[in-house]
């Protein structure tokens, strides 16, 4: 999913679709006892920048590990030292990790927009 400006120019995303899941999820763990309702998996271990790439761990990827849905290649953003999140496309991956880059130089840190279209 990409964000799509608004008309009046606000910085803020249309799309509510993904926070409105995950408050769902929060609420239905606290008013129903259903905790697996909150968890949200894969879950990053690490992330090691080498050179212009970045290479992050996950686990609680489940039997097939990892999965680029419709070949998709999105679904990160580096910190650059503009202070402004770059697109970071995926460059390979294993079956626990991804590689992104290039980035941007002086990556300070990097962010996952992965959603169930991805």
């Amino acid at each position: 999913m990409q964000d799509t400006p608004v008309a009046s120019g606000s910085v803020h995303s249309p799309w509510k679709q993904q926070v409105g899941a995950r408050l769902a999820r929060g609420a239905l763990s606290v008013a129903y006892g259903m905790a697996d309702a909150a968890k949200v998996d894969p879950t990053a271990t690490s992330a090691k920048l080498s050179g212009a790439a970045i290479t992050i761990q996950l686990k609680d990827l489940g039997p097939t590990g990892v999965i680029l849905h419709n070949g998709n290649k999105l679904g990160f953003e580096a910190l650059g030292t503009d202070g402004s999140w770059h697109s970071t496309p995926i460059t390979s991956k294993t079956t626990s990790s991804v590689t992104v880059g290039p980035t941007p130089a002086g990556a300070k840190a990097v962010r996952d927009l992965w959603d169930a279209s991805t």
